[in-house]
């Protein structure tokens, strides 16, 4: 199923909540608009902090949440894809159409019918972004343009959502790996960039100083 983003915030920097990927979805249609804004109806949220992720779908009979930590994501990736067949019968039948029906009438029947193919095709576009666990679960939301929202996210923006929870991946790994090392007493933090260094060293390799 896809769903229309209601909210999209994505940035290297945090917001007010701690969250560097907000995404927030509804069912499309009017009557899925207005239920949302009674809280009632089927939505998806998937939201990206820097040491936990979390994925959330609703709907009228209840609600499922499932938190997993960034050290146990696996993957992630997107992609797209458009309604090319559907918009091209649109417009073979606009054209047969306006070829059956003789005159201004005929002309004017192809022209409505060419640009509603023009429009499905446009506003039909899904996209879709998924996170993978370790286990292999894969936390999927599919979406397409809000008109009444006035929504309209591409690739590049769900590349860069992409890019944001890589990099805050590699970041938990890399400060559960130093935090392992020093508790085991394998290394020590140096005093001057803080990272790992030799336990019976006195040199830096990261950033040069030297310790007495």
């Amino acid at each position: 199923m896809a769903f229309v983003i209601r909210s999209w915030h994505a940035n290297n920097q945090a917001d007010n909540k701690g969250r560097y990927v907000s995404i927030e979805g509804r069912q499309a249609g009017l009557i899925p608009w207005f239920l949302a804004l009674i809280g009632i109806d089927p939505t998806v949220r998937m939201s990206v902090y820097s040491d936990k992720f979390t994925f959330e779908l609703g709907s009228i009979s209840g609600m499922n949440r499932r938190i997993i930590p960034l050290a146990k994501i696996s993957s992630t990736f997107y992609g797209y894809s458009k309604p090319w067949k559907e918009a091209f019968a649109l417009c073979l039948t606009s054209v047969g159409l306006g070829i059956a029906i003789s005159g201004i009438e005929g002309f004017f029947a192809f022209i409505l019918l060419f640009a509603i193919s023009l429009a499905y095709y446009v506003l039909n576009k899904e996209l879709a972004l998924a996170v993978v666990e370790d286990s292999g679960f894969s936390s999927t939301i599919e979406f397409k343009r809000s008109v009444i929202e006035n929504q309209s996210i591409d690739e590049n923006q769900a590349e860069k959502v992409v890019m944001i929870i890589n990099a805050l991946v590699e970041r938990r790994l890399n400060a559960d790996q130093t935090r392992e090392i020093l508790e085991s007493g394998l290394g020590k933090a140096c005093s001057n960039c803080n990272e790992i260094m030799a336990d019976d060293g006195n040199y830096c390799e990261t950033c040069g100083s030297q310790s007495v």
